[in-house]
């Protein structure tokens, strides 16, 4: 089962408080979060990089799963940064993601669950 993109660590460092405060930020977003928790992980860490670090963060497209999980204030200007520099495709009559993410959409993701091997006994 392919992860989708998460924090991989919860133990990080940082220089200063400033690059501090984005990361744990980013470090609540999980694989299983629904498409309203998604956004509103996807706002803060936006908004706070934006604020303390002066830029959008980099890889913020790699979290995003469909049109839902992208911050409500910005979808618009989000949509079309996808389009032009990730190459997404785009509906934009119905301002949907046609093609694009790396992930796909499983609330019920749980990469701990392995198939059983064994018999009970």
């Amino acid at each position: 089962m392919p992860i989708p993109p998460a924090p991989e660590f919860l133990l990080t460092t940082a220089e200063t408080w400033q690059e501090a405060i984005p990361m744990m930020a980013k470090a609540c977003i999980r694989p299983s979060d629904n498409s309203m928790g998604r956004s509103i992980k996807l706002t803060h860490w936006m908004e706070l990089h934006k604020k303390y670090i002066g830029a959008d963060p980099d890889e913020w497209w790699k979290f995003v799963r469909n049109e839902a999980d992208l911050p409500l204030a910005k979808r618009e200007a989000l949509l079309k940064e996808l389009e032009a520099k990730h190459g997404w495709e785009i509906d934009w009559k119905k301002k949907k993601i046609i093609s694009g993410p790396k992930i796909k959409f499983d609330v019920s993701a749980q990469p701990t669950n392995l198939k059983r091997l064994c018999k009970e006994a």
